[in-house]
């Protein structure tokens, strides 16, 4: 099985996308199982970093009279 992960690795692909390729192949295939072998292997799909989306620039709020702020 640790061959066959071998095979169908790619940049793009995860091992939940993996696991789903070889349900197929062998049935009964636990998810978890796929997850601790695709580990073992050291493939990792790269994480995505998303982007803090800011909106203009911010003014430093200041209190207009007691307890505005």
């Amino acid at each position: 099985m640790k061959k066959r992960l071998m095979e169908i690795a790619r940049p793009g692909i995860g091992y939940r996308l993996a696991w789903g390729t070889l349900r197929k192949e062998f049935p009964g295939l636990n998810p978890k199982r796929v997850h601790r072998l695709w580990k073992e292997l050291g493939l990792s799909k790269k994480r995505r970093r998303y982007r803090k989306i800011r909106s203009g620039q911010t003014v430093p709020t200041q209190a207009e009279r007691p307890n505005h702020v």
